[in-house]
């Protein structure tokens, strides 16, 4: 039996993850266990008010998820921003992630906020933009290797509501030391224009990254080619 958990990003729940563990399951059938974990805010906890959550308190949230599923010898799966709530996860519990896989995630320099590391501050805060320039917006950044149908229904789900604390824009407390005790792949996409190619490269030291598997995919790999992604986590798990 091996145990996988998912950490998504932002503007999203762990639902995103629905067709990849459906793939997964597919090809493993009862021989894995998936736990999709939800941010405050997000996802089944769209419920929380994230406005007065501490970046600690994020961390301590999906912990308590993590210790009431029971798993163990876990691989650990984290996608974009869900890359920096990923080595806190490892920290506050050696010895439970056996491997600890990256999609496209981010890694911020130590003192460096998400914001300040994606160089968001190139467009003014308060310029106003029209809903469909936003969702011009998405399809470029997230949807530039779906196809029409996979599409629509990815953007369907999003807009719901779905919000990171502010917290965890601002946090600049980025600790990765640890990191080189657990074997880790980096699954580098190499056609997204969310995390460019260059963000990602810059984020490998960060990471300790022992492995990097490139693919021909855009930032939502889980959506847009779930069953190429399903064979590649089951390959790394072992």
């Amino acid at each position: 039996m091996t145990d996988f958990i998912f950490q998504h990003g932002a503007m999203m729940g762990g639902y995103v993850w629905d067709e990849l563990i459906a793939a997964m399951e597919q090809k493993a059938g009862e021989s894995i266990r998936c736990l999709a974990l939800d941010v405050p805010g997000c996802g089944a906890k769209r419920g929380v008010d994230p406005r007065a959550l501490s970046f600690d308190d994020i961390v301590a949230s999906q912990l308590a998820d993590i210790d009431a599923s029971g798993m163990s010898d876990v691989v650990l799966v984290g996608h974009s921003q869900g890359g920096t709530i990923v080595p806190r996860l490892v920290e506050a519990r050696p010895g439970l992630f056996r491997k600890v896989i990256y999609i496209a995630c981010l890694g911020p320099d130590p003192g460096q906020s998400v914001m300040e590391a994606a160089e968001a501050g190139d467009v003014p805060e308060d310029e106003p933009v029209a809903a469909a320039t936003i969702m011009d917006r998405m399809i470029t950044m997230l949807c530039n290797d779906m196809d029409v149908p996979t599409t629509r229904e990815f953007l369907a789900r999003l807009g719901r509501g779905d919000a990171w604390p502010p917290s965890s824009y601002a946090e600049r407390d980025w600790r990765y030391d640890h990191l080189s005790d657990v074997p880790s792949t980096y699954i580098f996409c190499e056609q997204d224009n969310c995390v460019p190619p260059e963000k990602q490269e810059a984020y490998l030291a960060n990471l300790h990254i022992d492995r990097v598997i490139r693919i021909d995919s855009g930032h939502q790999p889980m959506n847009s080619r779930p069953g190429e992604l399903a064979g590649l986590l089951l390959a790394e798990a072992g």
